[in-house]
């Protein structure tokens, strides 16, 4: 899948505008979107198209594009607040067993 990202990446960015066959292109992107898999490495995708000029393809994907930003800033800042959560210590008990036989 990533490289096919980058594939797509290079064809758009070496080109002065969107041709037809990559405009073909933006109804797939707009299923991985839907999808939520890999959805932060669509966005520089859909930057290009609006960069070459095709804003008028990429318009009725706008709320598509939004959940997809959201849901990519939630992941990061779940991966952030789960990276400052300090470690759970072990609960089991370190030493031998008391004199009572509890453990304790």
């Amino acid at each position: 899948v990533d490289e096919a990202y980058r594939l797509w990446s290079c064809a758009l960015s070496a080109l002065p505008e969107v041709p037809p066959q990559l405009a073909a292109l933006l109804p797939n992107l707009a299923n991985i979107m839907r999808l939520g898999r890999d959805a932060s490495q669509t966005l520089p995708l859909v930057e290009a198209y609006l960069l070459l000029g095709s804003a008028a393809q990429v318009i009725p994907l706008l709320g598509l594009i939004q959940q997809t930003m959201v849901g990519c800033i939630q992941a990061v800042e779940q991966a952030a607040l789960a990276a400052l959560q300090p470690a759970v210590p072990d609960t089991a008990p370190s030493g031998p067993p008391s004199a009572n036989g509890s453990g304790v």
